[in-house]
């Protein structure tokens, strides 16, 4: 539900309802929820936002997916799903409360998180969450994670060329300002192909069902034509551009979830291009003027890096807010703000800061864990082990203590003063 008018929020106007004109992520590839298990899709009333797993009964999203007055009834969790549609695969889970952080200024989108209590705990994987002591640098590459209906088309031809007329609301007259402009009907079809197409507009959303509907009309392109053998094409039977693009129009709605890699923005680039200042719990992220982003219905979902001391993936951001998709950079809620307020709700949350801390400065020796896993097996320790060495590190929640494992076990003292260490250090 990310905005395409920062405007709309900074106006203190609601957002708009899932369905109305909604987004995703623009450009993106496909992705398998098996590969982000911790992705969640959350439903909110009216809306449809993104989210993620941080605890067995935990999901974290944006402040702005709830209502004021909203009811937790009317919210729901979807995991372990890679289509919407079918619903006989993963689960789908009530909200049994939901709790958006008391600084959200829904002006200025400042704080903008919420997080979800499940009513009955996922089964799930979760990701960790990035201390500020990770935090990225400008430039440096992250993984966005997005479902819903894509880029629309129609609006995207009209950000392209700065056409005035409703391009989705008025597709014909807007297709009709294009050509007025000395835009050739190619040009046309080929910006509107590639609201989805990976830099190819014959990947684009639409583009087999143009070659389709020609094939239909017995006219012979071959099975993979050009975008200007298709506009040829359509022309030879008196069809004009605007037919095309309201082809392309009806053809975007997707229920899969896809990625994309966004890179790191510095804070003053990116709040000069905005013409919005940026507080300092805001990451950018994302390209000024190249059709790549996330976008509506993205909103809530996890902007991740990867841990450079491991191959887990680390949360940094929530998509939170941005001008029109794909023609401005975009803004991330910056997680490891947050880690003390999630303490106070989260169960272990603590723990995996002390881990998290161990991994990168305290134990360089220990390398890639495969776990995070809160054991059951070995119950009551929580722990996360390290097959490279065959170690492990856990906290006995019976005497907050935490333990290391090589063998043998050694307790390595107070819980809460690695945490304190963690916390000085920057997790």
């Amino acid at each position: 539900m990310k905005n395409t008018t920062a405007l709309l929020f900074l106006t203190g106007i609601a957002a708009l309802p899932a369905g109305a004109n909604d987004f995703a992520i623009v450009n993106g590839t496909a992705a398998s929820i098996a590969t982000y298990p911790w992705y969640a899709t959350v439903r909110s009333g009216a809306y449809q936002c993104g989210g993620s797993v941080i605890h067995p009964s935990w999901v974290m999203t944006a402040g702005h997916c709830f209502e004021t007055g909203q009811s937790a009834g009317t919210v729901s969790v979807i995991v372990g799903r890679q289509s919407l549609s079918d619903t006989s695969t993963g689960q789908e889970i009530p909200a049994l409360r939901f709790i958006v952080h008391p600084g959200f200024d829904t002006n200025t989108l400042d704080n903008d998180i919420a997080l979800i209590e499940l009513a009955t705990p996922t089964t799930s994987r979760y990701v960790k969450l990035s201390p500020p002591a990770l935090a990225p640098n400008a430039g440096a590459m992250l993984k966005a994670v997005g479902r819903g209906i894509l880029a629309d088309a129609a609006d995207y031809l009209g950000l392209k060329y700065d056409l005035t007329t409703d391009c989705v609301g008025n597709l014909s007259g807007c297709v009709h300002e294009a050509q007025r402009k000395g835009i050739s009907d190619t040009n046309i079809v080929t910006t509107m192909l590639l609201a989805n197409g990976l830099g190819d507009p014959t990947k684009g959303i639409g583009y087999s069902q143009l070659v389709n509907e020609l094939q239909r009309m017995g006219v012979s392109v071959g099975s993979t034509p050009t975008v200007s053998q298709i506009v040829s094409g359509f022309a030879s039977r008196r069809y004009t551009a605007s037919y095309i693009a309201s082809l392309i129009n009806q053809s975007t709605d997707t229920p899969e979830p896809r990625e994309i890699d966004l890179p790191v923005v510095d804070s003053g680039t990116c709040s000069s291009s905005l013409g919005a200042p940026l507080t300092g719990n805001m990451l950018c992220a994302g390209y000024r003027s190249q059709p790549y982003d996330t976008c509506l219905g993205d909103s809530g979902g996890p902007l991740m890096a990867r841990n450079p001391q491991s191959s887990d993936w680390n949360q940094v951001g929530i998509v939170s807010w941005g001008e029109t998709c794909a023609t401005n950079y975009g803004i991330y809620t910056k997680v490891g703000n947050y880690l003390d307020w999630i303490d106070q709700f989260v169960p272990d949350l603590d723990a995996e800061r002390v881990f998290m801390w161990g991994e990168n400065i305290e134990a360089p020796g220990i390398l890639k864990a495969i776990g995070d896993e809160r054991s059951t097996t070995y119950s009551p320790y929580w722990a996360r082990l390290y097959p490279a060495t065959g170690s492990a590190l856990g906290v006995n929640p019976g005497d907050q203590n935490l333990y290391y494992y090589d063998g043998n076990i050694h307790s390595l003292g107070a819980l809460s003063a690695w945490l304190a260490k963690a916390r000085a250090a920057g997790y």
